[in-house]
């Protein structure tokens, strides 16, 4: 993206125009590009922005299937510890009644 040639003949008084337009960014060129820059920062952000949100949503499925498989293990664990107790208690008992 540059500047259009200027066409043969040009005067002096209307590139001095011009020059005042690109300094000044108001020149129809420059504002066309300054858009088009401006819609693909839009874009960028929009992107990252989307991107951080799917790795915050990923790490927060990923987090609770390890809390649920963590919460899973020990009730597990802890049904197991009373059912080696019940199983004591109840020899015990055997013993006792014999």
């Amino acid at each position: 993206p540059h500047l259009p040639p200027v066409p043969a003949g040009r005067d002096a008084a209307a590139m001095e125009a011009e020059l005042r337009q690109i300094r000044e960014g108001l020149h129809p060129t420059f504002k066309m590009e300054q858009r088009r820059l401006e819609e693909t920062r839009v874009r960028q952000k929009d992107d990252v922005r989307e991107s951080r949100e799917m790795r915050i949503r990923l790490a927060t499925e990923e987090f609770e299937r390890d809390r649920k498989a963590a919460e899973d293990e020990f009730k597990a664990e802890e049904e197991a510890l009373r059912e080696r107790f019940l199983n004591e208690f109840e020899e015990r008992r055997r013993r006792t009644d014999e």
